[in-house]
């Protein structure tokens, strides 16, 4: 009777450890939908490119819902070639203004603890237009993303 007592115990510890890893992923505290939710349109996956003489220069807008972002640009060169940028971190929406956090970055000018901060200026969805301060061209700048469901470039 000991010895089915304690095969019982056995597979009960066994089937209990298999529970508590499967539901103890770190993944799961960071995982987040890019849906579509009515109720908060702003998340999801948006896409804008545009045209610099003959090149093409694409970004995706990844809004997930659990407030992190990540933005992927893909920057021609002059004389051939890309750069993929990646920036990461979190995002807030509130008031008409969109406020990314970068928090990862592999390009000198998206540094780590700035904060982009874009006026929204059209949200529906299908469509995204932003409007932000450009040091560049030292004017405001807008732009327009449509929503796709892409996640890379």
């Amino acid at each position: 009777m000991k010895k089915v007592f304690l095969s019982m115990m056995s597979i009960l510890m066994v089937a209990m450890l298999c529970v508590g890893f499967a539901s103890c992923s770190k993944d799961d505290d960071n995982a987040g939908s890019l849906a579509y939710d009515a109720n908060n349109p702003i998340i999801g996956s948006w896409y804008h490119s545009e045209i610099d003489g003959s090149q093409e220069n694409e970004t995706l807008l990844l809004l997930y819902s659990n407030g992190k972002f990540k933005l992927l640009e893909r920057v021609p060169y002059r004389h051939g070639g890309y750069e993929d940028v990646v920036v990461e971190g979190r995002y807030e929406y509130e008031d008409g203004t969109l406020y990314l956090t970068i928090t990862k970055s592999n390009d000198s000018d998206f540094v780590v603890g700035n904060m982009l901060e874009m006026d929204v200026m059209s949200l529906n969805r299908n469509r995204l237009v932003v409007e932000s301060y450009n040091d560049e061209y030292d004017d405001f700048v807008e732009t327009s993303f449509v929503r796709t469901e892409q996640t890379s470039l």
